[in-house]
């Protein structure tokens, strides 16, 4: 090997963990939050999910006239 590849060779395992670790630990997702009439979800209401959703949760709701 030459002189400095070990170098180089550790500076891109370093890069590549801290890409790996902005990836999965980067950007905090919410929850998701369920809606079913049937009982079936977190939720039987819209309004109810609402009320108890954050910033950045997702609500899901299920086929069905509310």
């Amino acid at each position: 090997m030459r002189p400095g590849t070990k170098c180089i060779a550790g500076l891109m395992a370093v890069i590549g963990l801290v890409l790996l670790l902005i990836v999965l630990c980067g950007e905090s997702t919410g929850e998701t939050i369920i809606v079913a009439q049937d009982g079936n979800g977190d939720f039987t209401t819209i309004k109810d999910a609402m009320d108890y959703a954050n910033n950045g949760d997702t609500i899901r709701v299920w086929r069905g006239t509310y």
